[in-house]
Parts: C-alpha cells; sequence; structure tokens
C-alpha cells in the first residue's frame, strides 16, 4: 500500500482497508459475484479444474457430481459439529 487511500465504492477499498459502507459491499459482492463465473467458466471448460470437486465449485455453480457431493458432505459435517457428533 502507498499510503493513499483507495476509494469508497471500491473492492480495493473493502478488502485492504476493511471498509463495510454500503458502496464497498456492493463492491465486493459484484468482484465475488464475477470471480464465482469466471471459475464456472473456467470449470466448463477443464474438466480436471481444480476446483471441481470442491464445495467452492458448488458455490461457483457447477453442479456436477463431485462438486454436489462435496457439498453435501460439508454439510452433513457442519451439522454434525453443531450437534457435537464427530
Amino acid at each position: 500500500m502507498t499510503g493513499v487511500p483507495s476509494p469508497h465504492g471500491t473492492n480495493r477499498c473493502y478488502i485492504n482497508h476493511k471498509c463495510r459502507c454500503a458502496p464497498c459491499r456492493e463492491a465486493n459482492r459484484l468482484y465475488e459475484k464475477l470471480r464465482r463465473a469466471r471459475h464456472l467458466r473456467d470449470m466448463a471448460a477443464n474438466p480436471h479444474h481444480r476446483y471441481h470437486g470442491t464445495e467452492y465449485g458448488y458455490r461457483c455453480g457447477c453442479r456436477c457430481t463431485p462438486c454436489t457431493t462435496a457439498k453435501s458432505d460439508k454439510n452433513a459435517a457442519s451439522l454434525a459439529r453443531k450437534k457435537g457428533t464427530p
């Protein structure tokens, strides 16, 4: 960082300065949406992409069997933790 504050309404301000004003939150939301769309496009083009078969791949929008299974497994583990079972 150069000491010059990032303008509000940017992902940089949200990340680097931890600003949570409405314009910065919206900028981060849009950035993450575009990032997940880019990853989904990359996964569609490459069946061996590193996010295939992961919960993150599912969050990006991939609904292949390995990604769906990973999401289900994560949900089951979270539920088990909440109930106090291993």
